[in-house]
């Protein structure tokens, strides 16, 4: 597993939110290296893979770039292992919590273009539901 880390600002005022990217089986997620310290919106979406191999969650016709919380880590079977011991495949559905931010400060060392000018730094995962 291939861990890469690089400092950016956040739209945070209070302090600075990093990033890092985890690499394994062709795929990448983006994680933040810290807690998000405030409660973010509702997120949905199927998680799902963009052309680059960043997972992002996709909602009807758009794949959306996300920042998976501090801690996600990928499993050598592609399953995305979050902080609290339970893990997400892609295809499956999740709701969870997160935080607009600007996405040209989200650096983390990691090929994951967007022409989206936000992604979601994920700040929690609730119910996950679909197929493996």
């Amino acid at each position: 597993m291939l861990v890469v880390g690089l400092l950016a600002l956040a739209g945070c005022a209070e302090a600075e939110q990093g990033y890092t990217s985890v690499s394994a089986g062709g795929l990448t997620v983006l994680t933040a290296t810290d807690l998000v310290g405030e409660p973010g919106n509702a997120v949905s979406g199927t998680v799902a893979v963009d052309d680059a191999g960043c997972v992002g969650l996709e909602d009807g016709d758009e794949l959306r770039l996300v920042v998976w919380p501090a801690g996600t880590g990928l499993g050598t079977d592609g399953r995305i292992m979050l902080p609290e011991l339970r893990n997400v495949a892609v295809g499956q559905q999740l709701s969870g919590t997160g935080i607009p931010v600007p996405a040209d400060e989200v650096d983390a060392g990691a090929d994951c273009p967007t022409d989206q000018a936000e992604v979601t730094v994920l700040d929690a995962v609730g119910t996950v539901w679909g197929a493996h």
